[in-house]
């Protein structure tokens, strides 16, 4: 049967404006590739060197962060991806122009549009694309991002995400960190004299401990031994490895080691287990924990300088989830096909949680049973756990008496467990009233740190050094 005169004039008409729109593709496709190869890198060389607009040298500092070769090898990637998505585009904008495309379509609706289970299936899907399209368009606006994100898993893995696209994944000062299976991220062990924080030295051992000393398992004779627990305050962002309080605390304290495992970013979760991987192995007298307040809070996330483990809690029982923490090239190649709907209604939901109180309570529920696990293994261990807390930020310039809400809840744990604690604001407020100054916006310097240490060691040798190193070792398998 011949083809009605009407489809045919459909037909050429279909076919002049795929051409056109095939055409229009192949051109914007062809003129993207010329400019991305031969305009775009030396316009990056020139702003890497501080030699082009003012808003490319902003945009593109070398200097401080990467190499330029690095950026061109970024760039090559991403003008390679957009050439796809052109390619994609097209394929599929020439599919919907199609009369032949539009009949099938048509067909395939009218079919399913017969059952039920299909109506709603369709009904289901619509809804869903009618929520999530706009989330994905919402969240993909930077300010629109910056005004809702919070301290949700959603907010630091969409954080994370951007920073890895713009390729500043990290600051130079925190290229010391590298992935680990078990907790996340570690230090990376053997760097030797790195510039960090601006115009600190940073050194690591063999196994990733700060400083350039080496510790063998086996304990020397004679000698007390201390490791300290912490995050960045302990690991001493900002400042030198011998300007930190572990540092300082073992040249206070005669005849002693001090270990520091404290790690940048860490919460309590994942401070027990580099405990129970790395330092229990050392045989410790004494465990010092840096307890800082939000590190109780980074124990109900997933992610925090990157994807990490999370303990849960059921039936007063501890189940360690998210392990193997994966990789970061997994979480790229996972994001795509999460939902960004529910990753806005994750952070609606934390700010809600927040206002009224939930987070706080189930903060301290979790990071009572961490803490309780770590102080069962060090004392298992025979070793004498110490809980410090840490002042930061706006706390050291808290000048009243008496315990702070967040210190009456570490003092209360450490009355139930009978762990020895020791509160450092106090000394802090006594030399903000003489007129000494601390950085609050960022880390310590190493004046707090070595007012931490003063503190710590006048804690310790009061007596709690020598009860630990008297008291018999537990037998070790």
């Amino acid at each position: 049967m011949p083809a009605s005169p009407g489809l045919a004039v459909r037909s050429r008409s279909a076919n002049r404006t795929s051409l056109i729109v095939l055409l229009s593709f192949i051109s914007v496709g062809l003129l993207w590739a010329v400019v991305s190869r031969y305009e775009v890198p030396p316009l990056i060389r020139r702003a890497y060197d501080g030699q082009s607009l003012p808003i490319f040298n902003r945009m593109i500092t070398g200097q401080n962060a990467h190499r330029v070769e690095e950026y061109l090898q970024r760039w090559d990637r991403r003008s390679r991806r957009v050439l796809i998505d052109l390619a994609l585009l097209g394929f599929l904008s020439v599919l919907v122009i199609r009369p032949e495309f539009q009949i099938a379509l048509k067909k395939a609706l009218s079919f399913l549009l017969r059952y039920r289970v299909s109506r709603f299936l369709l009904l289901v899907l619509f809804v869903l694309l009618s929520i999530e399209l706009p989330c994905r368009v919402l969240l993909s606006f930077d300010p629109i991002f910056a005004r809702v994100k919070g301290m949700d898993d959603a907010s630091r893995r969409l954080e994370w995400i951007r920073a890895e696209r713009a390729s500043f994944q990290r600051a130079r000062s925190y290229q010391y960190l590298t992935y680990c299976s078990t907790r996340g991220w570690c230090v990376q062990p053997g760097i030797r004299n790195a510039t960090v924080f601006g115009n600190k030295v940073l050194n690591t051992n063999s196994k990733g401990i700060r400083g350039i000393t080496e510790y063998t398992y086996e304990r020397q004779p004679g000698k007390l031994r201390i490791v300290t627990l912490g995050d960045s305050f302990t690991f001493g962002d900002e400042v030198s490895d011998n300007e930190t309080y572990s540092s300082d605390l073992a040249t206070m304290l005669p005849n002693t080691e001090v270990l520091n495992l404290g790690v940048s970013g860490y919460g309590h979760d994942q401070m027990l287990l580099y405990f129970q991987e790395e330092g229990v192995k050392y045989h410790p007298d004494v465990v010092i924990l840096g307890y800082v307040s939000f590190d109780a809070d980074r124990n109900l996330h997933l992610f925090g300088a990157f994807e990490k483990p999370k303990f849960e809690l059921s039936h007063g029982r501890l189940h360690l989830t998210n392990v193997p923490v994966p990789t970061a090239a997994e979480v790229l190649a996972r994001e795509p096909y999460r939902l960004k709907s529910l990753d806005l209604a994750m952070m609606l939901g934390e700010r809600l949680g927040s206002g009224l109180g939930w987070n706080e309570k189930k903060a301290q529920e979790i990071t009572s049973a961490i803490l309780t696990e770590l102080v069962n293994t060090i004392r298992s261990h025979g070793a004498v756990p110490v809980f410090v807390y840490l002042p930061v930020w706006n706390q050291i310039y808290d000048l009243r008496e008496g315990l702070t809400a967040n210190e009456e809840f570490l003092n209360r744990y450490c009355h139930r467990q009978s762990v020895a604690c020791s509160f450092l604001r106090p000394y802090f407020r006594q030399e903000v009233k003489k007129g000494v100054s601390f950085n609050i916006r960022t880390h310590w310097g190493p004046g707090a740190h070595m007012l931490a240490a003063q503190a710590i060691r006048d804690f310790l040798v009061k007596d709690l050094v020598p009860i630990a190193s008297q008291k018999p070792k537990a037998t070790r398998n």
